[in-house]
């Protein structure tokens, strides 16, 4: 197997992810459920893709994008407000290889998980880099339901078979992340949940797509078996009175 970052790298310079809006822009609006309004905060988008995430809040707010595909930086880069740039840092690295002295409100970890090195690793880094009261959301497909483990197959064997990217995509399930986020700190506050968009899907337009992953982030009853997970989390009571007393 190759180099696991160079594999990931070369996968997202293609810039395919970028080609499914209606993806994106769920994820968008489950933020800002998730978040509601923001100002004068420091927000930390790991693996920022086109930046659609956390640029929704370039106004009254200082943000880092991180990625480590060049071509993702540069989309990102472009949808940055003109009037916003120097508000706006971008890094172009692997997430885990980003260091900084001054922590952050809020850090969004989407689309990441599966592609970092080590899941808990990448938790303990994101739990790190926030400042007392911080919190984080993360995105997982859900292997603890039976449609996340279906999908994690499937995806498994397209990569293998089809896209050949030199690496396995990590599997990962609520209980687990609940695990590692509480073994650093961090306990969950919210979740919104959607389905994904299924084999053989992709051929409907994006506005079809869009009402389907809308529909079932809104019903209960799908909600059951929906997959895919955005989850905030933010330092629990323990960490927070550490730090107080610590002065860290």
């Amino acid at each position: 197997m190759t180099d696991k970052v160079s594999a990931v790298r070369a996968l997202f310079q293609g810039g395919r992810y970028l080609s499914s809006r209606a993806l994106i822009q769920i994820r968008v609006e489950l933020v800002q459920e998730l978040i509601g309004p923001l100002a004068d905060q420091r927000i930390l988008d790991l693996g920022c893709g086109d930046g659609s995430l956390s640029l929704q809040y370039a106004v009254n707010n200082e943000i880092t994008l991180v990625d480590i595909s060049s071509t993702m930086l540069d989309s990102a880069r472009r949808n940055i407000p003109r009037d916003r740039l120097e508000h706006v840092r971008l890094e172009n690295m692997a997430v885990e290889d980003f260091a900084t002295d001054v922590g952050y409100d809020l850090v969004l970890c989407v689309g990441l998980l599966a592609h970092v090195r080590s899941v808990e690793s990448t938790v303990k880094h994101v739990a790190s880099l926030l400042r007392p009261g911080g919190r984080c959301i993360f995105q997982i497909t859900d292997s603890d339901r039976w449609m996340g483990r279906a999908l994690g197959d499937y995806f498994a064997l397209r990569m293998s078979i089809h896209d050949r990217v030199g690496y396995k995509l990590n599997r990962l399930g609520h209980r687990e992340l609940e695990r590692f986020a509480s073994a650093h700190g961090l306990r969950q506050l919210q979740e919104r949940r959607t389905w994904s968009i299924l084999p053989g899907m992709r051929v409907l337009p994006e506005a079809t797509l869009l009402r389907y992953l809308r529909t079932t982030s809104k019903s209960d009853t799908l909600q059951r078996f929906a997959p895919e997970a955005l989850l905030l989390f933010g330092q629990s009571e323990d960490t927070d009175q550490t730090r107080q007393t610590t002065g860290v």
